[in-house]
């Protein structure tokens, strides 16, 4: 008698739907992150630690992985988050679906962070340690 179980997913299949899952919710953070700062007029860089580590526990949850390639998926999950957060909070949301802002919005980046302030610099840090973040904790040990 052969048991199955329709439900289960596969390796392949999980780490598949954590690419789904987690880019989901790098776009949805990105853009209420952005939505956020745009509205407060308050930049809060320690808001990029709390998105890495959302998009760790999605993949954790949907990936159950323990390769390298959920940890580099998290990384790269967190950088596009970023990037949608802070072109959203500079140009809006319609920046999103314009891509003619994307080398003005470098451009305005690098003038913004690459300067000598101290805001800049903790700016700076908290987006390397959101990454980091999420690239340690994405996967199950």
């Amino acid at each position: 008698m052969k048991i199955y179980n329709a439900g289960r997913l596969d390796r392949n299949s999980r780490f598949i739907l954590s690419i789904f899952a987690g880019l989901a919710a790098a776009i949805v953070l990105g853009i209420l992150y952005g939505l956020f700062t745009r509205l407060a007029r308050v930049e809060l860089s320690i808001l990029f630690v709390g998105i890495g580590w959302c998009i760790a526990q999605v993949l954790r949850y949907t990936g159950h992985g323990v390769t390298q390639k959920y940890a580099v998926l998290g990384a790269v999950l967190t950088a596009i988050a970023i990037f949608i957060g802070d072109s959203c909070a500079t140009y809006g949301i319609n920046a999103l679906f314009q891509p003619s802002y994307y080398p003005l919005f470098f451009s305005t980046w690098l003038a913004r962070h690459l300067s000598a302030s101290l805001s800049a610099i903790l700016g700076i840090l908290f987006r390397i340690y959101g990454i980091a973040y999420a690239y340690q904790y994405s996967r199950i040990f």
